[in-house]
């Protein structure tokens, strides 16, 4: 299984990283999908797309120290939720890699895609932890000034019907793609 990283923090949230290797045949037998994740996963055409699936979920897996049946759900807004499990989770993939990122009592949101442009990759990341549809991207998340490094941090204002959020978002460059969650060590009153 290639684990690209593990990263666990103080705080309690789990970051993991699945770089794709594999053939479906291979990833497939390490997966335990209820019906509606099956049907999931056979609606998708695209091989690729179908292997970044799997690998999103082995990712997710690969939070718990002990390998066992996850089963995920949807809300109304697409926002996946464990079934039976406690805690928050997110999941993003693309090209090679498949990025989860799990807090046992906060909300999480992470992004992971082929781009240089950090500052996409972090709303697109805020806009997963948030959870709900209809947030404009481009008047509801607002980068603050940063200056780019391969892997370092940023803030963001969230501006929804609750008011303004104050975010750190952390990033790092991987063989090419650009990862990024959301920070929930740290909260608004903080920044």
């Amino acid at each position: 299984m290639p684990l690209y990283k593990k990263i666990k923090f103080d705080n309690g949230m789990v970051l993991t990283i699945w770089k794709v290797e594999e053939t479906e045949n291979e990833l497939r037998p390490l997966l335990s999908l209820n019906a509606r994740e099956e049907k999931e996963l056979q609606a998708i055409k695209a091989a690729s797309s179908r292997l970044r699936w799997m690998a999103s979920r082995l990712a997710l897996k690969s939070i718990f120290d002990e390998w066992r049946v996850i089963d995920i759900n949807k809300d109304i807004h697409g926002k996946p939720f464990f079934e039976m499990e406690e805690g928050f989770f997110s999941l993003s993939h693309s090209g090679e890699f498949a990025v989860c990122v799990y807090h046992p009592e906060k909300k999480v949101g992470v992004n992971c895609v082929k781009t240089l442009y950090v500052c996409w990759c972090a709303k697109e990341a805020i806009y997963k932890w948030q959870g709900k549809k209809g947030l404009s991207m481009k008047e509801g998340i607002t980068i603050h000034p940063f200056e780019f490094k391969e892997k370092g941090q940023l803030y963001a204002s969230l501006i929804n019907e609750e008011g303004v959020e104050q975010l750190k978002v952390v990033y790092e460059r991987l063989d090419g793609y650009m990862m990024a969650y959301v920070d929930v060590s740290e909260t608004d009153e903080e920044l």
